[in-house]
């Protein structure tokens, strides 16, 4: 599949890094929330509907970044948690029902930040892997969200990480996981009891990327990427068949890093959202949307 990414308009959320999209799927649009903006935390959810961006409320979780939202098809939610504020971390969880959000539960994983959840269609919860403790170890837990509790499933798999990325492969019926702060370039999968690792090799040593599920397989864009020379932006679009990463043509958003990606099943996009295009001193905050087109299908729900 060729990827040709289109920039469309720069009206709408203030520019901003370590935010979080998600498909909508009572409002059928992609919700984004949060993250680090020029004046600070922000706490503003907005909806995108393929041409304009519309806030819809300004209540809700308190302004925070590096949290993570995963959308809840089978309950028609879109599941938040965690993240940090300049108080700390957090561990409270909420909901989105497409009208406000409401706070569901202040107990389960322990508060963190930067770690990543993704909604398995199969066995209907929101799984949690990871993310950042200081001044504890990187987290390499696994937890389920039902909708009315967490539930840790595996503390094994994966080593410990933070900034990593995850994303459900309906297609073949497994979680996927790549990347992260001083992991190497191993991609993992989760069948809803074990991880196994499937690929030792791929688009290289990666963290704060974005990852969703295009409807052939899973995509890979942006984030930094690490090597023997020190750290750079990535850019580029990698692809995950279920056996190969493949890297696509890609023409369009440019390197960055704390971006945010989501597909949407009913308009058959993929839609990317700001991030930091500057790795080192003073951020250079984006505020700019981008799309391709996708054949992920309404109803088998974004990864």
């Amino acid at each position: 599949m060729e990827i040709l990414w289109t920039q469309k308009q720069d009206v709408g959320p203030a520019a901003r890094f370590e935010h979080a999209l998600a498909f909508d799927p009572v409002r059928e649009r992609v919700l984004c929330f949060g993250g680090n903006g020029v004046d600070g935390l922000l706490g503003d959810t907005w909806l995108w509907d393929g041409g304009l961006w519309t806030q819809v409320a300004d209540t809700g979780p308190s302004p925070r970044s590096a949290f993570a939202l995963a959308s809840d098809l089978t309950r028609q939610r879109v599941v938040l948690f965690g993240g940090i504020q300049d108080s700390g971390f957090l561990a409270d969880t909420w909901e989105w029902d497409g009208d406000g959000w409401a706070q569901v539960a202040d107990t389960g994983p322990d508060a963190r930040a930067d770690h990543a959840m993704a909604y398995d269609t199969d066995r209907h919860r929101t799984v949690l892997f990871g993310g950042d403790r200081d001044p504890q170890p990187d987290a390499s837990d696994t937890w389920t969200w039902d909708g009315a509790e967490w539930t840790q499933v595996a503390d094994n798999g994966p080593s410990g990480r933070r900034a990593h990325q995850m994303a459900y492969d309906p297609e073949r019926h497994r979680l996927l996981l790549y990347g992260g702060v001083a992991a190497d370039s191993a991609t993992w999968c989760w069948d809803g009891v074990l991880w196994t690792q499937v690929a030792g090799t791929g688009p290289g040593r990666l963290y704060n990327g974005a990852l969703a599920f295009n409807g052939e397989g899973v995509e890979l864009c942006s984030g930094v990427t690490v090597d023997d020379t020190g750290s750079s932006l990535a850019v580029g679009t990698w692809e995950w068949d279920g056996q190969l990463w493949t890297e696509r043509q890609d023409l369009g958003s440019g390197g960055r890093s704390g971006s945010a990606m989501a597909a949407d099943p009913v308009r058959g996009a993929m839609v990317l959202f700001g991030g930091n295009a500057k790795l080192g001193g003073p951020p250079v905050f984006l505020g700019d949307t981008w799309e391709h087109a996708a054949t992920i299908r309404a109803g088998v729900g974004p990864g």
